[in-house]
């Protein structure tokens, strides 16, 4: 594996799930996030159960060497508070910890928030998080005025003096950023043939991933994993029809026309909700040379979606892609 593409794993989400001894499936995933070596382990705002400020907290507990990627919505609290809680932790577990902003949710969650801004305004609301948060980190002065956020005497004392806090947030706002090294945009995947080079090298891509030894065993299991579900139907319906990110604008479409999945952008996990991206499914190989092939467009991380059951197939993928 080349030193310069690294892999972000994602927590899996507990809302629908039975809540029988959760903190085992904690400490099992913590335990493999490090095993496997992910740099970072995506907690995201989108379960309806966990609080992803205290699941962290809890995994850091559970082992001090586990690096969070906290998922951030700037409606739910103000960038003073945030930066504040990075400091706690890692004054309390010397952690590495990085923030994942995101413009929003599922529709479900906005709407449960009363978040009623559109997609190009919650886009500026999240650069001027972004913005507001670095002033406080990276340049040490303590004000901030901008639409939706303005911050006056803010010091954070003693100041704060840690490593470049990396950022990672939604690529389709990346244009309306400066160029910055602490900022890693997270882009949706799209079939091989549709993607274009990375814009920099701060680019990556989220995708799940399901493999076996053969194509046919592990198009078997990401049907039993992710089975066929009418509720899930019905709430990704209802997401993509409500949104309009140019991600689900062009996913839309690509539906429409394409009816049938190409396992190598297998789209059955997210049309039953059980995932908010598409799947690599394959042969061990097979994914790692697809994986390999959209790291030669120039991506240097992927975030990978898969059921803690799949660890250890994830690491013959990760091996196989070092081998290549």
């Amino acid at each position: 594996m080349k030193e310069d593409v690294y892999f972000i794993n994602i927590f899996p989400m507990n809302d629908r799930q039975q809540l029988i001894d959760y903190s085992s499936v904690i400490r099992t995933v913590v335990d493999y996030s490090l095993d496997l070596g992910f740099k970072y382990t995506l907690m995201t705002v989108g379960d309806k159960r966990m609080d992803p400020w205290v699941l962290s907290q809890y995994c850091l507990q559970t082992n001090t060497l586990f690096s969070p990627l906290i998922a951030v919505n700037p409606f739910y609290q103000h960038p003073v508070q945030v930066v504040k809680k990075i400091i706690t932790l890692k004054i309390l577990y010397s952690a590495t910890i990085s923030i994942n902003l995101v413009t929003g949710s599922f529709f479900s969650e906005l709407k449960a928030v009363n978040d009623n801004l559109d997609f190009k305004n919650r886009s500026l609301r999240l650069k001027e998080f972004y913005l507001s948060m670095s002033t406080l980190v990276d340049q040490n002065k303590t004000g901030f005025k901008g639409q939706f956020y303005q911050s006056e005497s803010a010091e954070i004392f003693p100041k704060y003096n840690y490593d470049t806090l990396d950022f990672f947030m939604s690529g389709s706002i990346e244009g309306d950023l400066d160029p910055n090294k602490n900022q890693k945009f997270v882009q949706s995947i799209r079939p091989i043939d549709e993607m274009v080079n990375a814009n920099g090298s701060n680019c990556g891509l989220s995708l799940g991933i399901c493999a076996r030894e053969n194509a046919d065993e592990a198009l078997s299991e990401v049907n039993r994993i992710y089975p066929e579900n009418r509720k899930g139907e019905m709430l990704f319906s209802l997401s993509i029809n409500n949104s309009l990110t140019p991600w689900n604008i062009w996913l839309k479409s690509y539906i429409e026309i394409n009816k049938t999945d190409d396992r190598f952008f297998y789209l059955k996990p997210m049309k039953n909700f059980w995932s908010s991206a598409p799947f690599l499914v394959g042969s061990y190989d097979e994914v790692a040379k697809k994986l390999k092939e959209y790291s030669q467009l120039g991506y240097k991380f992927f975030v990978l979606d898969f059921s803690p059951e799949e660890a250890g197939h994830i690491k013959k993928c990760l091996e196989s892609f070092k081998n290549q």
